[in-house]
């Protein structure tokens, strides 16, 4: 090895191993190796298949249905014409719908 520099898949692909398996990495991504190169590119099946990941609810699916639960209501007095002003009543959410709401109130786009 040469200030910092790999050659060779065998040696490329034990490097690499370590750190794949000392951060427990290897489901994210798509690894090509060879002899002079080392191309990593980002698995986006997820997020294809509407399954994005998102933390700490594990993904879009669960965290849609985690905020379904959510509801507002359109309410009336009771044995009021149909002309009455109405009232809405939102639930409140628990403490993880909370936290997957502050989390996209920081999304800036």
């Amino acid at each position: 090895m040469d200030a910092g520099k790999l050659a060779g898949q065998d040696e490329i692909g034990l490097h690499v191993g370590k750190v794949v398996n000392q951060y427990k990495i290897a489901k994210h991504f798509e690894l090509a190796i060879g002899d002079n190169t080392f191309n990593v590119e980002r698995a986006f099946r997820s997020l294809k298949t509407i399954d994005l990941k998102v933390r700490p609810i594990h993904s879009f699916s669960t965290l849609m249905a985690e905020l379904a639960t959510i509801v507002r209501n359109t309410c009336r007095t009771p044995k009021a014409g149909p002309d009455t002003p109405t009232f809405e009543i939102l639930t409140t959410p628990n403490a993880k719908q909370q936290r997957a709401l502050d989390l996209i109130a920081q999304i800036h786009l």
